[in-house]
């Protein structure tokens, strides 16, 4: 009995797997890349260093692009399809700009905010609209665009593309809002004085920081009802055989 549940539930998990060696082979071609074993590999575009990995679980299939986040720059993003009513419900800090295309179709959790709303710029929200059904977290020091199906390399090539353009802007984007100098004194007497770099550092690690937390608060959250899940998934499958096994 425990054994044709083990089986009906590595069953799920492997669902609709497929062969990657191929498309893995086709796109180590294209970018010149290193093979990561048979399911992904690593390379170099637009100037940042990437891996791909085609991946498994009990939800399906998935595309990984993982990217790492410059060293010194402070920066967390949390992407998700979900709208301003999961935000609302689930009591998130939806950052908006301004673009409904993009606003009514993504939550993004993100520090530090301005930051972000310069790095997600007008090309970047676009790529991601296109994707549309994607998903960006940050995990080790890295950014990590999830696509809920296995791509094909023409696909994959295109999501490598938009996602490192956006990350090779990161040090700009930083740049953009804490710029060399800035501006103090009484009106009419203003003058330019160096920004204090270590306070605004300090003060984007403190954002950054308080995003982790909150965020790791609703992983655990949502760890438990994805355990509740499949414990519920192998139950049912547990009752439907013994109720086959009894009949017969």
């Amino acid at each position: 009995m425990a054994l044709i549940v083990f089986s009906a539930a590595a069953a799920l998990v492997m669902r609709g797997k497929q062969p990657t060696y191929a498309a893995v082979l086709d796109l180590v071609k294209r970018f010149d890349g290193t093979l990561l074993g048979h399911d992904g590999f690593k390379a170099t575009r637009n100037g940042a260093s990437f891996a791909l990995r085609y991946k498994s679980s009990v939800a399906g299939n998935h595309t990984e692009i993982t990217v790492a986040i410059p060293e010194g720059y402070p920066l967390a993003i949390f992407l998700s399809r979900q709208g301003p009513r999961q935000a609302r419900e689930q009591e998130l800090i939806d950052v908006q700009f301004a673009d409904a295309a993009f606003d009514d179709r993504f939550l993004v959790e993100a520090a530090p905010v301005a930051v972000v709303r310069q790095l997600l710029d007008a090309e970047a929200r676009r790529f991601l609209v296109k994707l549309d059904d994607c998903r960006i977290v940050t995990r080790d020091k890295a950014l990590v665009l999830t696509l809920p199906v296995w791509v094909s390399p023409t696909d994959a090539t295109r999501a490598i593309e938009g996602f490192t353009s956006i990350i090779v802007r990161i040090r700009d984007a930083f740049a953009l809002v804490s710029p060399p100098l800035e501006v103090v004194g009484e009106p009419f007497r203003e003058m330019p004085v160096a920004r204090d770099e270590a306070r605004d550092q300090a003060i984007q690690r403190d954002e950054v920081r308080a995003l982790y937390k909150r965020h790791a608060v609703g992983d655990s959250q949502r760890r438990i009802y994805a355990l509740l899940f499949i414990v519920m998934v192998i139950a049912s499958i547990g009752i439907s055989v013994s109720i086959v096994l009894a009949e017969h």
